[in-house]
Formats: structure tokens, sequence, C-alpha cells
């Protein structure tokens, strides 16, 4: 790489060993535990790029480094790291990096640096460099309530597994979770008495938002916790079973190889993934409540109606209807 790239052996800065640590800072004044995540494995990212080091981490010495070098150069630096992740290959898509998932990461950047220079740590300003534009919700159509039956007939209800499983495909289908509501969830976040489940949605901290259960999932969760022989509140509401996760929480990943196994024993051909149960779940609700975007609106959580109408026009085809009214005028 260029001579600009930052070098963790050649770095000239020596850290003070009492001094609060950049990070750890940048990530105390984010409430979510899953911003502070994300944010510590974007950063990670950058810097392994900027040292073409596939294990750096990003160690306060290394981020100061970075933050010293002149306004030029961390701006080429920057722009060859945008234009490296628009080329990147998505391995769970097959095509390329979404364009949230790049702006995600280039957020995460100008959040240290705008922390850093509240702190006079440097004058680097990435104001130039622009955000990919976003093209929301491609695709809404998830699968089919037939295909989706199809991946709950491919679990065997008789293992501890095959119970987890049960509870994780009626929470995504009958409330059309995201799949972190799902791992972040205890079992003391259920309410069996009053059929509820509380999720931390996002954007929403650590705020709680309670939502009803379907009789048939909380039977589903009862069934799960009694085969693990009555688990305490505080502990996951879903666990790994096997590996070295036996017991702990199921992670965003495990959840999401899960989900393409059982829609491979399903024979479901396109890719499915959490998010597309969630847009099943959505769009099956709008077929159901007749286009109630309203009652819906309660399901999806989304605090903007634009995104749930987008679901209603894609359910509706009404872009294929206009298209077939202009042919019939020739």
């Amino acid at each position: 790489m260029a001579s600009d790239n930052l070098s963790v052996q050649e770095s000239q800065l020596v850290m003070v060993q009492d001094e609060e640590d950049i990070l750890d800072e940048l990530l105390m004044d984010k409430r979510s535990e899953t911003t502070k995540r994300e944010y510590r494995k974007d950063l990670r990212d950058f810097f392994q790029f900027a040292t073409s080091n596939p294990d750096t981490e990003p160690t306060n010495g290394l981020i100061r480094e970075f933050l010293q070098l002149p306004q030029a150069k961390a701006f080429s630096l920057v722009l060859r790291y945008k234009q490296n992740l628009k080329t990147r290959p998505n391995r769970k898509t097959g095509g390329t990096l979404a364009e949230a998932t790049i702006n995600r990461r280039l957020a995460a950047l100008r959040s240290l640096i705008q922390y850093a220079r509240r702190r006079n740590l440097t004058e680097i300003t990435l104001q130039d460099i622009e955000n990919e534009k976003v093209v929301p919700y491609r695709d809404t159509s998830g699968i089919s309530p037939a295909q989706f039956e199809q991946m709950m007939r491919a679990v065997n209800p008789a293992t501890l597994k095959g119970k987890r499983d049960l509870v994780i495909l009626r929470l995504f289908w009958t409330l059309a979770l995201r799949r972190n509501e799902i791992v972040t969830c205890d079992v003391g976040d259920v309410d069996a008495a009053n059929k509820r489940l509380r999720i931390y949605g996002k954007g929403y901290g650590r705020q709680d938002i309670w939502m009803a259960l379907g009789q048939k999932t909380l039977t589903s969760i009862q069934d799960y916790l009694a085969a693990r022989n009555h688990p305490k509140p505080t502990e996951p509401l879903v666990v790994g079973t096997k590996g070295l996760n036996i017991g702990g929480r199921m992670t965003g990943d495990g959840l999401y190889k899960l989900i393409r196994r059982y829609a491979n024993l399903a024979g479901i051909e396109k890719i499915v993934s959490p998010h597309r149960l969630r847009h099943a779940s959505i769009t099956a609700a709008l077929d159901i409540t007749g286009g109630n975007l309203r009652e819906v609106q309660r399901l999806s959580r989304h605090r903007n109606f634009n995104a749930l109408e987008q679901y209603d026009d894609n359910r509706q085809g009404h872009q294929e209807n206009v298209t077939n009214l202009l042919e019939d005028l020739i």
C-alpha cells in the first residue's frame, strides 16, 4: 500500500500508560451495547485496512498515530478505505457490501474524529467524504407463508435444539423481530402471566418495549425453558447447543446460519436471512389486515410510515399494475 498508510512497527508515538483509552472514552457515550460492539468492530476493520494487517487491533497508540496524520494523507487513506469497502464481497448475499454497511463504518470513523477534535487531538476532518446513497427496501417480499411453514416443518421439536429453533422461528414470524432483538432477550423478559415479551428495540437504547405473545409462541417458549430445567431470569432466552457456545448467548451470526439451514431444508432457492423473515412477517400482516398500516405499524415498530408504505406498495404490485396499463395503451 502507499507510504502514507499506518504501520504499527514504524509508529513514532509512545502511549502514556496512565492515559485514558481513546476508543473506550468514545464508546462511553454510546447507550446501546450493540452500538458499542459495532463501533469497535468497524474501527478495527479500518485499522486493519490501514495497516494491511488482518490481526491489527485499534490500540491507543495506533489511533493517535492516525489522528496526527496531515489532513491530505488522512483524507487519502479514508477515501481508499471507502473504495475498498465498495468493492468488498458480501459473503451473505454474494454481491458487494450494502451501502448501509459502508455508511455505518464511515460513521464510526467520523465519530472517532469528531470526538478527537473536541479533545484537541486532531485537525482531521472528513466532511468532504460523502456517504453512499442508500436505496431502502429493494426487496421487501421475504418468503411466502407456505415457505415459512415448510421451514417450521423441518424442525425436530423432540430435541432441545429443535425446541429452541421453533421458538426462534415463531418469534420471527409472529412478532417480526430483528435478530438482535431475539438474541438480547433474557429468560426474565418473558412475562408468561400476561402473555408478553420484553424486547430492546432498534434505536431505543435500553428502553424496553413489551409485545404481546400468541398462545402457540408462548407454549413453545415454556416447553423450551422446561427442557432447559427452568433457567434463571438473567440467563439468555436462546442459547447455543454445540461447540464452545453451549449454554451461552446465541450470536447474531449463529442465528443467521440457523435460518439459512432451515431455508435450505425447506428447498427455498432464494437467500433467506433473519431480516427476510421480518419482511415476510410484515408483508403477510399487511395481507391479512387488508393493508391496515396503523395496525401493522404496531407489529413492525417502524417510526416512519414511508418505510411501511414501501412494503405495502411492493405487496400490491403497484408498479407492475401501472406498467401493464401503459402497455395496454399502445
